[in-house]
């Protein structure tokens, strides 16, 4: 069975913002799993969780970062909403990328699904925002590392994927 998978910067989802939920749900809707980017205030993902049951028929369930992330005063949530009926959250396998020396702006988050017989781990990240684009450049050459570390740490796992807004020009 195929399944779909989409990365989407939900900008500022969770502030007083207007955001139209039902048509974040609308898109949503369309794929298996999402992971999300800009979660502001976690408690907005059951809301659109709900939003996107009544558009699909089907449970959906989501998977969020332990804490805000961010080195700055602005800190965001990563999460993944994921089709109960497709994919299963692998419990426990959650985790936050442990940035020693302050190498990324917002540190990366991953986490292990299965869909039928394909197991396979997501990474997700928000990349830096910078006029000095050595600064962006810096972060993504250190992503080839998270993406082998995480790839090492289990190497019965060879579908790892990466997803994200790496704000590169």
């Amino acid at each position: 069975k195929t399944i779909t998978i989409a990365e989407f910067n939900c900008l500022h989802l969770g502030w007083n913002n207007g955001k139209d939920l039902k048509a974040l749900a609308s898109v949503i809707a369309t794929y298996d799993i999402v992971g999300l980017t800009e979660v502001m205030n976690p408690e907005t993902l059951s809301e659109v969780e709900k939003e996107t049951e009544s558009l699909t028929g089907a449970d959906w369930e989501h998977v969020v970062s332990a804490q805000k992330l961010g080195r700055s005063s602005y800190k965001e949530y990563y999460a993944f909403m994921y089709r109960k009926d497709n994919t299963t959250y692998l419990s426990g396998s959650s985790k936050i990328w442990i940035d020693a020396g302050d190498k990324f702006e917002r540190e990366p988050f991953y986490a292990s699904f299965r869909s039928g017989n394909f197991d396979y781990t997501l990474i997700l990240m928000h990349s830096d925002f910078d006029n000095n684009k050595e600064v962006m450049r810096k972060e993504a050459r250190e992503l080839a590392k998270v993406f082998n570390v995480i790839q090492d740490a289990d190497p019965n796992e060879n579908d790892l994927i990466l997803m994200g807004d790496f704000n590169l020009k």
